[in-house]
């Protein structure tokens, strides 16, 4: 999962079509499962939370592999978007 903070006027489809065109083929789906607007992540942004599932046709993923580029699109996420990552308090 991953869940970020942004502009609320950035729509959801444009962040999933972001997402998708960084996942290479390893991504192949992506679920919006949370969208919050509130005091808890400030005027004018909003929480968006994703279910990424990576999955190969040709072999078995491993851990480091999945990690590298969820850690990349979460770095151009942060660029593109001006987002933070969304912590559980």
């Amino acid at each position: 999962d991953l869940a970020v903070i942004l502009d609320k006027n950035i729509p959801s489809t444009r962040v999933s079509d972001f997402i998708q065109g960084l996942g290479e083929d390893l991504l192949v789906e992506i679920t919006l499962f949370d969208a919050y607007e509130g005091e808890r992540v400030g005027p004018g942004r909003r929480s968006l939370a994703y279910r990424l599932v990576y999955q190969s046709y040709e072999r078995t993923l491993t851990d480091a592999e999945v990690n590298l580029v969820n850690e990349r699109i979460m770095d151009r996420m942060l660029q593109e978007f001006n987002a933070e990552l969304q912590t559980t308090t």
